[in-house]
């Protein structure tokens, strides 16, 4: 992930999306068993059943801090709880809406880097969308993907004849990339 605060389009994509940040996301195999336990309302079996893994093995983890020595099996459990959780923070109707919207709307307030500092605008790149934009972040949003695939799958969706607006899938440190307020970008 970036750095908090830098303006990177993936995570004011992830903002709109999820209508929180992505930095409150479970990071650690300690708060995937936790998300995980919660989501089995308390319950150490029925959290077992959802990570599939017996009962005893889930206790020792959420009771004694246990962690597996198998970093297969912690990544596992993690990815298993991130998916909840984004399917938790874009529930089935919030998605169904956004994939059904018409691109042409979208807009974010930002600052193209090459410019001089606090020259901001309102980018209404809704024009040289695709098609289809919408349900492939969707798409994204639910698989995992981070800020940098959230921020290269809208511009790969972007069809601009000039290819200025391409420059949005840079790095958002980059000079010929873009400064995005935070809590700018709508659908």
């Amino acid at each position: 992930m970036t750095e908090r605060g830098r303006g990177d389009i993936g995570e004011a994509i992830y903002r709109a999306m999820a209508g929180r940040s992505p930095f409150t996301e479970v990071r650690t195999f300690g708060q995937g068993v936790s998300y995980l336990l919660g989501m089995a309302g308390g319950n150490i079996a029925g959290a077992a059943r959802l990570a599939g893994v017996p009962r005893k093995t889930f206790a020792d983890w959420a009771r004694k801090g246990v962690v597996p020595r198998d970093i297969g099996r912690q990544a596992g459990i993690l990815s298993l709880a991130r998916a909840a959780e984004r399917r938790a923070r874009l529930p089935r109707g919030r998605e169904k809406r956004i994939r059904a919207k018409d691109p042409s709307g979208c807009q974010f307030v930002g600052t193209y880097n090459y410019d001089p500092p606090g020259d901001d605008r309102v980018v209404k790149i809704g024009p040289y969308l695709v098609p289809g934009v919408y349900g492939a972040l969707c798409d994204a949003f639910l698989a995992g993907s981070d800020l940098e695939g959230l921020r290269q799958v809208f511009a790969d969706h972007i069809d601009d004849p000039a290819n200025f607006y391409q420059s949005i899938g840079n790095d958002p440190g980059d000079d010929h990339g873009w400064t995005v307020t935070p809590g700018g970008f709508t659908f």
